[in-house]
Protein backbone atom coordinates (compact mmCIF):
# COMPACT_ATOMS: atom_id res chain seq x y z
CA UNK A 1 0.00 0.00 0.00
CA UNK A 2 1.15 3.03 -1.04
CA UNK A 3 0.50 6.39 0.79
CA UNK A 4 1.28 8.74 3.63
CA UNK A 5 1.49 6.70 7.39
CA UNK A 6 2.04 7.74 11.06
CA UNK A 7 2.82 5.97 13.98
CA UNK A 8 1.42 7.05 17.52
CA UNK A 9 1.99 5.09 20.91
CA UNK A 10 0.41 4.56 24.00
CA UNK A 11 1.91 6.26 26.90
CA UNK A 12 2.84 2.89 28.30
CA UNK A 13 3.82 1.86 24.83
CA UNK A 14 2.29 -0.89 25.13
CA UNK A 15 0.30 -0.28 22.34
CA UNK A 16 1.50 0.94 18.66
CA UNK A 17 -1.24 2.54 16.68
CA UNK A 18 -0.03 2.38 12.78
CA UNK A 19 -2.61 4.51 10.29
CA UNK A 20 -2.06 4.80 6.41
CA UNK A 21 -4.10 7.00 4.09
CA UNK A 22 -3.60 4.63 0.97
CA UNK A 23 -2.96 7.40 -2.11
CA UNK A 24 -4.49 5.27 -4.47
CA UNK A 25 -8.67 6.04 -3.03
CA UNK A 26 -8.11 7.66 -0.08
CA UNK A 27 -8.95 5.26 2.62
CA UNK A 28 -7.34 5.00 5.88
CA UNK A 29 -5.89 1.56 6.88
CA UNK A 30 -5.88 1.11 11.23
CA UNK A 31 -3.51 -1.15 12.13
CA UNK A 32 -3.01 -1.92 16.71
CA UNK A 33 -0.44 -3.70 18.02
CA UNK A 34 -0.07 -4.99 21.48
CA UNK A 35 4.01 -5.38 23.37
CA UNK A 36 4.19 -9.45 23.12
CA UNK A 37 5.03 -9.38 27.06
CA UNK A 38 1.92 -7.64 28.31
CA UNK A 39 -0.03 -9.44 26.27
CA UNK A 40 1.49 -12.99 27.64
CA UNK A 41 0.95 -11.51 31.53
CA UNK A 42 -2.94 -11.00 30.57
CA UNK A 43 -3.86 -13.81 28.66
CA UNK A 44 -5.62 -15.52 31.34
CA UNK A 45 -6.98 -12.97 33.17
CA UNK A 46 -8.05 -11.31 29.48
CA UNK A 47 -9.88 -14.70 28.54
CA UNK A 48 -11.79 -15.03 31.38
CA UNK A 49 -13.00 -11.24 31.20
CA UNK A 50 -14.40 -11.83 27.92
CA UNK A 51 -15.77 -15.04 28.69
CA UNK A 52 -17.40 -13.16 31.75
CA UNK A 53 -18.56 -10.37 29.30
CA UNK A 54 -19.76 -12.56 26.97
CA UNK A 55 -22.16 -14.28 29.25
CA UNK A 56 -23.47 -10.94 30.78
CA UNK A 57 -23.92 -10.51 27.30
CA UNK A 58 -22.21 -6.94 27.46
CA UNK A 59 -19.36 -5.42 24.93
CA UNK A 60 -16.14 -6.08 25.95
CA UNK A 61 -12.94 -4.06 24.32
CA UNK A 62 -9.73 -5.99 23.56
CA UNK A 63 -7.26 -2.87 25.13
CA UNK A 64 -6.95 0.52 25.31
CA UNK A 65 -4.48 2.83 24.10
CA UNK A 66 -4.22 5.77 26.36
CA UNK A 67 -2.39 8.41 24.03
CA UNK A 68 -0.46 11.61 25.13
CA UNK A 69 -1.92 15.26 24.19
CA UNK A 70 1.37 15.29 21.58
CA UNK A 71 0.75 11.65 19.84
CA UNK A 72 -3.35 12.06 20.12
CA UNK A 73 -3.12 15.75 18.43
CA UNK A 74 -0.18 14.62 15.23
CA UNK A 75 -3.00 11.86 15.02
CA UNK A 76 -5.93 14.10 14.53
CA UNK A 77 -3.66 16.64 12.35
CA UNK A 78 -2.74 13.52 10.12
CA UNK A 79 -6.62 12.99 9.87
CA UNK A 80 -7.72 16.51 8.86
CA UNK A 81 -4.44 17.73 6.71
CA UNK A 82 -2.98 13.98 6.00
CA UNK A 83 0.81 15.80 6.18
CA UNK A 84 2.70 15.15 9.28
CA UNK A 85 6.20 15.52 9.71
Amino acid sequence: MEGKEITVKCECNCTIIRVTLDSLDGMFTIQAYEDAYIVRQNKIKRYFERLWSSIRGRDYFLYEAVLSDKEYFKLVKFYYDKDVT
